[in-house]
């Protein structure tokens, strides 16, 4: 990162090979054009309770790490007397979630979004935005668990909904469990199977 604004010019950058690519496509075009789907750089949370919701691709970003290895490069030597510091090297880490009320459609655009970041592993900087002299590279990874604790909003209600769904399963499957164990005096058991 070369200058202050590095950072959303980067965040910009993305978001615009993004929108080009679903502009051009004949099927999601009509979602970007006329079905008002938008590349937003707000979270998921945001876009989905904001007024207007929006609907569309959130790019987040989420984390901004300090990429270590190579942040000990000595400065150049630009003149005789002067020396110039490299720029500094970060890590961005985004999170892109399709919110389009439609399962199907996010598939879509998810898999438009994981085709265009493949075919566009390095992001050249870009003439028209001069705060952005820098190359991006782009990297796939999973989400790991840290990532997920940071904020990922928009799991937790699910979360929280599978977890209360197995809470009360557990508690069934014991009291059923409980019932054939205590049989009445005088009754004959009788193991009944699973269903």
């Amino acid at each position: 990162m070369s200058t202050s604004a590095g950072l959303r010019e980067a965040s910009r950058l993305l978001a615009a090979t993004l929108r080009a690519a679903f502009l051009a496509d004949t099927t999601l075009g009509r979602l970007f054009t006329a079905g008002g789907h938008v590349v937003s750089l707000r979270t998921p949370r945001e876009m989905r309770t904001g007024t207007p919701t929006e609907r569309g691709v959130s790019v987040w970003l989420y984390h901004v790490q300090r990429h270590s290895t190579l942040a000990n490069r000595p400065p150049e030597r630009v003149s005789p007397s002067e020396l110039r510091q490299p720029p500094l090297p970060v890590t961005l880490h985004y999170l892109l979630t399709a919110l389009s009320g439609d399962g199907e459609n996010e598939q879509l655009i998810l898999g438009k979004v994981l085709q265009v970041l493949n075919d566009h592993r390095v992001l050249p900087p870009d003439p028209a935005r001069p705060d952005l002299d820098d190359t991006l590279r782009v990297h796939l990874e999973p989400l790991d668990l840290e990532g997920i604790t940071r904020g990922v909003d928009r799991a937790r209600p699910v979360l929280r909904a599978v977890r209360q769904l197995r809470g009360r399963a557990g508690q069934h499957r014991q009291r059923r469990a409980a019932v054939r164990r205590r049989p009445g005096p005088g009754a004959r058991c009788r193991r009944r199977p699973d269903p």
